[in-house]
């Protein structure tokens, strides 16, 4: 009862997953409603693959209605059926639905088939399609020898099919079925790391231990556990998967001389023997369309707004289901060209692209194109999609039915009108939510002239920790001076005659220094001296005696107007200086503007080409471009279909500014939707970027700085309070601030610690990673579009180069450009 209750809960959790996963947000924020698609039934099981005696569990639902009774209990040949339970979720449509779980036990070996079930909702009545699987004798399992006693561990390969064409996908299951009393210690099991020869597979996914299932073989009680993943061939010819080696931590008992007896791990190393796949080549015959999709798909296209004006676009959000290599279905094709696609975008998926079968969603952006005799279309078009089905041998088309429009002409063609009414994504919007791109920058910002000023900061904070120092040894002197007393009373003479401004009070002031400090004669004729003369002096008091004891005194002198007309001139002489800098700075800012206002009109009209070719007239150089056009040609390059140019744009943007969000959100949400490889970061180190790595390392000197300078003040200027508490203060805070600081340094999402920014490149279209430098090797390695590289050397029309994931080869030049070109 324990195990088939941790079954329940696994494909409990699991169908909610996928549910969850199969409803998409309709970009303009309306959900399609019920009516919008076809309801339709579907069934699944957790495993296909099966020994006698192993339970599954089956899962029967309706999606887009609702279920009215309980369906009946399907019949398969020698397989018990119970009904478990049935479960509540909400669909795609936010609406509350049930799903009816039984739990299947085969007893023989042989293939199966879980017949068609009837689920009635209203008046209609709708069948959940078959479904196959395979109970394998119990000889398919390989004994393994786990090294404890006469204790064996089976281990087995269940692959969907073991003949593929190039390109196909197919899941495959391995199974290691551990005898009880052997039991997995907690966090126990590793994942096994087969070699892979002409074939690609996704990482093994961990299996989950509340849900091993317990399965009784020869006797023997054994604990299975499932680990799948999904694998497609290369090129015709043999493919090996495996031999997989796998670590497994097992409970021992032991015998202690001191504790008695005792449970340790024990690990277990096994190597499981490879499994061979046959690769054929896709059949001649492909129509044009075919654009490598294999399996088995549906496709339904649904438009949300039917009725617009010629200057508006609409949206149309085509769903594409099936069984097959999901991830590599690009987006359906129109069959006419009497609309523009204006965007074109896929919804990312998460942990569901590693399964095989399931929904992937475009959204597409169309504006209508009038005719060549000026009328506008009546419908949309059907979309194509063509694909190969492996298990029919042969291709086929889907159309979607024309969907009917209800067009109103406007006076003239508005492109700008369209591409405005477009949904702009937020600045701020996690890259994995996004549905397309961040809008065009109108006014973008130029690097302030004053910026660089700032770099030599520190000679602020290092001139005031002189002076501080200065103090004390200051103060020391001071006391260790001996002055004469007549010292003082002279220099607070001469202060207050500084301080005079009325010509008879400052020659009185005067006179009387004189007559109370007067040199001797002695002293005004030492060979060095430098007292004034005594005619010096008498002159001083003839001065004196003239303004303050003569009758009338002439108590001010007026300024020349000599001195007047020279100081008018010089400010003069600076006024017109500053209105000529003035006037060169307006006309230069002013044709900056004309040109940025041209590239802004021509993306509005939907001439990216042409907006790029005005901001590379008006910056040549891409290491001297401001981060905002960059942003823009990027954008630019996007609506091009040039992914791999549009994220070249946004990288350089960031090396020109560091915290433009909108460049990094751009670009992170093209990596997910290629699957570029990356250097790859924890989503918290991300929020660090609001800040230029730059300013993490000011704060971290700042607070440096303070310390220092608190510490300096608490010495030169100990016995004031207010400023001895605030240097404790600062003692306690900076400390803290200066270790944040150097934290957000060293955590920075940073790219140069992969490569110094003139060693990177990136790839500007999906290429090939080749072992030697020369396109003659079998098994190329596939190289996504916007993938970063490490250049490491050169050689002819080849570049050696390593990746973020650690592997390296060689890529042809003209795939890669670097991020600092060399003008």
């Amino acid at each position: 009862m324990t195990h088939s209750l941790k079954h329940l809960s696994k494909l409990i959790s699991s169908s909610l997953l996928i549910l969850m996963l199969l409803g998409v947000p309709n970009l303009h924020g309306k959900q399609p409603t019920a009516s919008s698609f076809t309801p339709y039934a579907e069934a699944s099981i957790n495993s296909r693959h099966l020994v006698p005696g192993e339970q599954t569990y089956l899962s029967v639902r309706l999606h887009g209605a609702e279920i009215d009774n309980r369906p009946l209990t399907p019949v398969i040949p020698d397989t018990a059926v119970n009904f478990v339970r049935s479960v509540s979720y909400i669909d795609s449509q936010r609406q509350i639905r049930t799903s009816f779980l039984f739990r299947l036990t085969p007893i023989k070996p042989g293939k199966y088939t879980i017949p068609r079930i009837a689920l009635r909702s209203g008046a209609v009545t709708y069948q959940t399609p078959t479904l196959p699987f395979t109970v394998y004798p119990t000889e398919h399992l390989t004994p393994l020898d786990s090294g404890i006693g006469k204790h064996q561990i089976l281990a087995g390969w269940f692959a969907g099919k073991k003949t593929l064409y190039e390109g196909e996908r197919c899941p495959v299951t391995l199974k290691i079925y551990v005898p009880q009393q052997l039991p997995v210690a907690t966090n126990g099991w590793g994942l096994p790391d087969p070699e892979k020869k002409n074939c690609l597979a996704w990482r093994f996914s961990l299996p989950d231990t509340r849900n091993n299932t317990q399965v009784t073989i020869d006797g023997i009680s054994y604990l299975a556990s499932s680990f799948d993943t999904t694998l497609s061939g290369i090129t015709p010819g043999k493919a090996d998967f495996g031999p997989a080696p796998i670590r497994i931590v097992v409970r021992r008992s032991i015998l202690d001389p001191l504790r008695g007896s005792i449970l340790v791990n024990f690990p277990i190393e096994l190597s499981i023997p490879s499994i061979e796949f046959t690769i054929l080549p896709l059949p001649d015959g492909a129509p044009k369309s075919f654009r490598g999709a294999i399996g088995r798909f549906t496709l339904a296209s649904y438009c949300s707004q039917t009725e617009l004006s010629e200057d508006e676009p609409t949206e149309i959000i085509l769903r594409i289901q099936g069984r097959g290599n999901l991830e590599a279905v690009k987006a359906p094709e129109l069959a006419q060209p009497t609309w523009k696609i204006i965007d074109s975008s896929k919804v990312t998926r998460g942990e569901e692209r590693r399964l095989i079968q399931g929904t992937l969603t475009y959204r597409q952006l169309l504006r209508p194109r009038r005719a060549d005799n000026g009328s506008l279309p009546s419908t949309i078009p059907p979309h194509t999609l063509s694909y190969f089905d492996p298990d029919r041998a042969s291709y086929h088309t889907l159309r979607t039915a024309p969907i009917p429009v209800s067009i109103t002409p406007t006076a003239g063609n508005m492109l700008n009108q369209a591409t405005n009414n477009k949904r702009a994504e937020k600045l701020g919007t996690p890259p994995e939510e996004m549905r397309g791109i961040l809008s065009f920058i109108d006014r973008p910002r130029h690097p302030s002239t004053a910026a660089g000023l700032m770099r030599h900061w520190q000679l602020i904070p290092a001139g005031l920790l002189t002076i501080l120092l200065l103090i004390p040894a200051w103060k020391r002197i001071r006391a260790h001076r001996i002055q004469h007393p007549d010292t003082i009373t002279k220099q607070q003479a001469l202060a207050d005659l500084a301080s005079t401004n009325t010509r008879s009070e400052f020659f009185r002031l005067a006179g009387h220094f004189v007559e109370r400090w007067r040199p001797s004669p002695t002293e005004m004729t030492q060979p060095n001296a430098t007292a004034p003369s005594e005619k010096q002096i008498q002159h001083i008091l003839e001065q004196r005696d003239q303004l303050c004891f003569l009758p009338s005194p002439s108590t001010t002198d007026d300024i020349s107007q000599e001195e007047k007309h020279a100081v008018i001139k010089h400010l003069k002489a600076f006024s017109k200086l500053s209105i000529m800098l003035l006037s060169l700075t307006i006309a230069l800012s002013s044709q900056l503007i004309a040109s940025e206002s041209k590239a802004r009109d021509a993306w509005k009209s939907g001439k990216y080409q042409q907006a790029i070719t005005i901001y590379q007239d008006l910056y040549p150089d891409p290491n001297n471009t401001p981060a905002d056009v960059l942003f823009n040609i990027g954008n630019c390059h996007h609506r091009l279909n040039h992914p791999g140019q549009a994220c070249l744009a946004w990288r350089r943007a960031l090396i020109a500014s560091p915290r433009h969000q909108a460049a990094r959100q751009n670009l992170r949400y093209v990596e997910l939707e290629k699957q570029s490889i990356v250097p790859q970061y924890r989503p918290w180190q991300f929020y660090l970027t609001a800040m230029n790595p730059s300013s993490y390392i000011t704060i971290t000197h700042a607070s440096l700085w303070l310390a220092a300078l608190s510490l300096a003040s608490l010495f030169a200027l100990r016995s004031r309070i207010k400023i001895k508490t605030l240097c404790i203060t600062l003692l306690v805070i900076t400390p803290v601030s200066a270790a944040l600081g150097f934290f957000a340094t060293r955590a920075y999402p940073d790219d140069r610690r992969f490569a110094q920014p003139e060693q990177q490149a990136l790839v500007l279209q999906d290429t090939h990673l080749y072992r030697q430098a020369h396109r003659v090797e079998t098994q190329p390695r596939q190289l996504p579009t916007a993938s970063l590289l490490r250049v490491e050397a050169r050689r002819g029309p080849w570049l050696h180069v390593s990746l973020a994931d650690g592997t390296s080869g060689w890529v042809q030049s003209k795939d890669a450009e670097a991020l600092l070109p060399k003008i």
